[in-house]
């Protein structure tokens, strides 16, 4: 026994004796303060004394944009945290909806009509995320165009203090300095002034512009999608081909002219119809309305984060032209829908202002970044240009016509004119020139019941005057923009063509005169 016992208890204490050096060696492995010892050093320890501490902040060296990157990164993240938890609490939202229209039995019936709550359920979430997302967008811009003015005030201040000390002018050029430093301090009261005026500042920013009427056109698009009056039922027995082609066919008039309806910058009753009508039947694959929206969503926080690394879907903003871009997307969505309902050739260009109403009024910003600050330089000279263009009358534009008395002492006069212009969008490049060629139909009618001009009488010497007169009354503050829309995206797929481009030509001849040669002609007659 006591053999047998002693055997027992050899093996045990071999065992206890290899763990204590376990234990010994792992701790002559440890280094002061817990620390394993390894054969790689610690992080952002290359090249540099391990024991060193890094400064106290009190010790850094001050820089003048610290505080405006602190308050834009931290409000930035702010956003785009309420913004997650507002995704998050939608998300939960529609998978209890799921949960709910998803009993264990059920009829056929049931089946569609769950089938249909939901999938319109999830088209709602999806536009409401693009909502929130171009919202959190604007309000970013808004911010960054703020941080922006405060550098140019500072950088501005650091020029004019530093200015005499550097100078190495003569004493004949010396007396030149006043007015470039009068200059100087204007131009800083000017962007000071600014800042106390933001929301000015703000609204006459190209970019920011159009993101605001994005986010107030995804809102109203929520909220006409929620309407069960818009809702569009699924007819047993009803393709989808017949259904898209005969909602298509509601907008081919009795003479054979198409129309799409158009708005300022504000979805229509028959865009949400199509939108329900692509979902409700099918038409349009999901794998490509998914891809759609995550572009839309990754496009929009691009702004939010301009200078983070983009998502993987909004590269490609960086690789290719947004025309490119725009003109591709809108292709690959028009053939698959072909593909799949087989829409007969006669509502092709129906169907193609529809899918461009749907891409763009989500992804409108893409085409105005790379060339914001342009925009903003032309419609900024514009503004100036224009109020002093309303001191002209008729005769003072130069309309090689006569024009009677009780003509001129009107007071409201070619005020349809001026009304028919304001109605111009921003967003949908097809909606733009469309309500562009029907002003100037408009500016026709008033010529001919105001002046006697038949339309076939009105050349382009009678036309440029008229067209002077009546821009230089509108409210247009962002026209080089929407003239650029139209230029760059609408010309080559509009159904007018050449007289599209005609139009077109005319207004920016105006526009070129009104900011280059009514200044002289004031200069002239003082």
């Amino acid at each position: 026994m006591a053999s047998a016992s002693a055997g027992e208890m050899m093996p045990a204490m071999s065992i206890k004796t290899q763990q204590q050096i376990a234990m010994e060696e792992t701790e002559s492995d440890l280094l002061d303060g817990g620390r394993r010892r390894t054969s790689i050093p610690p992080s952002f320890a290359y090249g540099s004394d391990e024991g060193a501490t890094p400064p106290g902040v009190e010790e850094r060296r001050w820089r003048s944009f610290d505080w405006t990157s602190s308050m834009a990164s931290a409000k930035t993240s702010i956003s785009l945290g309420v913004l997650s938890l507002r995704i998050d609490h939608e998300h939960e939202e529609m998978r209890q909806c799921k949960a709910r229209l998803r009993p264990r039995r059920r009829s056929a019936l049931l089946h569609s009509v769950a089938s249909f709550f939901s999938t319109a359920k999830k088209e709602q979430i999806h536009l409401r995320h693009m909502q929130m997302v171009a919202d959190v967008a604007k309000r970013n811009r808004s911010l960054a165009i703020l941080n922006d003015m405060r550098t140019m005030v500072l950088t501005m201040d650091d020029e004019s203090v530093s200015s005499p000390t550097s100078s190495t002018l003569t004493s004949s050029t010396c007396g030149d300095q006043t007015p470039r430093g009068s200059h100087s301090e204007s131009s800083i009261q000017r962007l000071l002034d600014g800042m106390a005026n933001a929301d000015q500042v703000l609204a006459e920013d190209s970019l920011h512009h159009i993101l605001e009427l994005q986010s107030h056109w995804l809102e109203r698009l929520v909220e006409m999608h929620a309407d069960k009056t818009n809702n569009v039922s699924k007819e047993r027995g009803t393709s989808s081909s017949v259904a898209l082609q005969q909602f298509l066919a509601e907008f081919v008039g009795p003479d054979g002219t198409r129309r799409v309806p158009c708005t300022l910058d504000i979805p229509t009753v028959a865009l949400v119809r199509f939108e329900k009508l692509l979902t409700r039947y099918r038409v349009l694959k999901p794998q490509v309305k998914e891809s759609l929206d995550q572009l839309c969503r990754d496009t929009m926080k691009s702004f939010v984060r301009p200078g983070h690394e983009v998502e993987d879907a909004a590269k490609i903003w960086q690789s290719r032209e947004p025309r490119d871009v725009m003109q591709s997307l809108i292709r690959e969505l028009f053939d698959s829908i072909i593909a799949e309902a087989w829409v007969a050739e006669t509502y092709h260009w129906i169907l193609r202002a529809f899918v461009e109403q749907m891409v763009f009024s989500r992804l409108a910003g893409a085409c105005y970044r790379n060339v914001s600050e342009e925009l903003d330089d032309k419609n900024t000279l514009w503004r100036s240009q224009v109020v002093k263009a309303r001191a002209l009358d008729l005769e003072g534009v130069g309309l090689p016509v006569e024009i009677p008395q009780e003509v001129m002492d009107r007071v409201d006069l070619f005020a349809k004119s001026v009304e028919a212009f304001n109605q111009i969008p921003h967003l949908v490049p097809s909606c733009v020139l469309g309500v562009f060629l029907g002003a100037i139909r408009v500016l026709y009618t008033e010529a001919n019941e105001l002046l006697g001009l038949e339309c076939g009488c009105v050349s382009a010497d009678v036309l440029l005057p008229l067209l002077v007169y009546v821009l230089s009354r509108c409210d247009l503050p962002h026209l080089h923009s929407q003239v650029f829309l139209m230029e760059n995206y609408a010309i080559e797929t509009s159904q007018e063509g050449s007289e599209a481009a005609y139009y077109l030509a005319c207004l920016q001849a105006a526009i070129g005169y009104i900011m280059t040669e009514v200044e002289k002609k004031n200069d002239t007659e003082a």
